[in-house]
């Protein structure tokens, strides 16, 4: 993964670099879900994630899309 941030146009020493930032961010500061997703207009063990992805989309167009077969899960119970 790292490499495809860091094209080989770069010197070995600053590919390192990268690498280095790369893993430093991924693995100790971790994700906050806070910047992943806006919860506020979502509601602890109501809000369906499906339900949510409607608001925006059709159906038809989220049928054969990966996230549709999460869209069962709720918000605070299997859903963060």
């Amino acid at each position: 993964m790292p490499d495809r941030l860091a094209p080989r146009l770069l010197s070995g020493a600053d590919r390192k670099i990268l690498r280095f930032v790369y893993w430093y961010w991924w693995r100790l500061i971790g994700r906050p879900s806070s910047l992943l997703q806006y919860e506020t207009g979502l509601v602890r063990g109501t809000s369906t994630f499906g339900g949510e992805l409607l608001k925006v989309y059709m159906e038809d167009q989220l049928r054969p899309t990966p996230p549709w077969r999460y869209r069962n899960r709720v918000f605070g119970v299997d859903w963060n």
